[in-house]
């Protein structure tokens, strides 16, 4: 093995140890300031990970407290490394085998929220550029890692920061998806549904649902919705036992009863990887009889819409393409009572799709319900031709690592990829992996991550090579 790659396997404990230290950072964004636009937690995680960079003997810069980089090399072509350190919730922590922010190590992997996607990602990234400084090969371009703190809400306004404030990279690849190379991703639509009801009321006595909450983000698939019911409650047992639904009784101390119905996370890319707690709800739902009268006559329409669809089927939203496969639904959140409802979208679109096709008829479901539709979000699809040379050079550091044949391929991820030209998404998930991204005991496996590490020292040194 060259001297490249045994500078890799000498620095993975290191590697190791920060990755623990970057998942113990509780990255989810809040709090805004003027001087921390993603909260204070992302500022401190930014500024930690820049100063571990200088340690290492880079150059870093920290712009606006929203995005920073690395950087190594000091002529010819810029290419990017694009990665994040910002990460969804956790949801239920009782729910993780193990904390879900303290990078616990056990039975070759190391779990917690982000250590896939994409702090894990970022750390190999950084230390395969170390493996490249330290080796001594000879650099015909420039290396920068670019580490935002706004993927996971779609808005990339860190990368906005960069655009305005530094150099644009020729190509960049995004440790953010999946090996071999990802050329494709969906278009996103993000979108709510949402109605206001004029009657409210409910007769003395009468089963009444008070309220309904339900999932955290748009892009995750939700675990957790919950109902209120007060009145005539005795019924409701029955009622879950006929509809054959995973339930959790409360009885509150007014004589109301919380009931919550469980499901499985999943990224809103694969919500048929997961089971959707608000269309559970829903179903149990619409074979009980309560009251206001208009909120259960709508809440039994949307569910003729939904189903337990994951391809958007009932909403008549399906499609599929070669490039890119099937388009995925994802009911991601939802808040109701007596007065309103509000229910939010994530659709991820087939490349060759027309997004405004999918919103016209979603727009139309909406009509149809009497509710409007509140556009949220519709970032267009990103293709890149596997004939670029920076792909090929990609493809070929993947092959000589693993061994086996590099094909591109798509996702229904969004990345950073899609802010910046000519730019495709490099693991860090391999073949033969479940995607972790965003549920429960996310984890990444310590051999992964460090064959991960290889593949990017080895694409580095041969991209310096071009």
């Amino acid at each position: 093995m060259n001297q490249l790659h045994k500078i890799v396997d000498t620095d993975f404990t290191e590697l190791t140890d920060l990755l623990i230290r970057t998942v113990k950072w509780r990255t989810v964004p809040n709090d805004a300031t003027s001087g921390s636009p993603f909260g204070g937690a992302l500022t401190a995680a930014l500024n930690d990970f820049l100063s571990v960079a200088r340690d290492l003997g880079f150059e870093t810069k920290n712009i606006n407290n929203s995005v920073g980089y690395v950087e190594l090399g000091t002529k010819g072509d810029l290419y990017g490394i694009l990665c994040h350190l910002d990460v969804v919730p956790a949801g239920n922590e009782a729910d993780w085998r193990y904390p879900p922010f303290e990078g616990v190590v056990a039975g070759g992997r190391l779990y917690g929220r982000g250590s896939i996607d994409d702090k894990g990602p970022a750390v190999a990234a950084l230390y395969a550029m170390n493996a490249l400084k330290k080796s001594g090969i000879g650099l015909n371009c420039r290396f920068r890692l670019i580490v935002g703190l706004d993927e996971e809400s779609g808005l990339s306004r860190c990368m906005e920061q960069y655009r305005l404030n530094a150099e644009i990279p020729k190509n960049s690849f995004s440790p953010d998806a999946s090996f071999p190379v990802v050329n494709a991703e969906k278009g996103i639509i993000r979108c709510y549904m949402e109605k206001h009801f004029s009657n409210i009321f409910v007769p003395e006595g009468r089963l009444c649902l008070d309220r309904i909450h339900g999932g955290t983000r748009l892009n995750v698939g939700p675990d957790l919705a919950t109902a209120f019911f007060c009145g005539e409650i005795e019924n409701l047992r029955s009622a879950q036992e006929l509809a054959g639904v995973r339930m959790k009784w409360a009885r509150m101390d007014n004589g109301c009863i919380e009931l919550d119905a469980h499901g499985l996370s999943a990224h809103a890319m694969e919500p048929k990887e997961g089971v959707n707690a608000i269309q559970q709800l829903l179903a149990f739902l619409t074979g009980i009889d309560y009251a206001p009268r208009e909120l259960s006559s709508y809440l039994t329409r949307i569910q003729q819409y939904l189903q337990m669809d994951t391809d958007g089927m009932s909403l008549g939203i399906a499609c599929v393409d070669s490039l890119s496969g099937e388009l995925t639904c994802n009911v991601g959140m939802i808040e109701a009572d007596k007065g309103s409802c509000k229910i939010g979208f994530d659709v991820r679109y087939p490349v060759t799709t027309s997004g405004d096709s999918i919103i016209r008829q979603i727009r139309h479901v909406a009509e149809q319900l009497g509710a409007e539709l509140v556009l949220d979000q519709h970032i267009a699809p990103l293709y890149v031709s596997e004939e670029l040379p920076f792909v090929q050079t990609l493809l070929g550091a993947y092959e000589y690592i693993t061994c086996e044949k590099g094909e591109v391929q798509s996702t229904g991820g969004g990345t950073y990829c899609r802010n910046m030209p000519d730019s495709v998404s490099f693991g860090a998930v391999f073949p033969d992996e479940d995607e972790m991204a965003h549920r429960v005991d996310e984890f990444i496996d310590l051999d992964s991550l460090r064959k991960a590490t290889h593949i990017y020292a080895e694409a580095l040194a041969r991209l310096a090579g071009l």
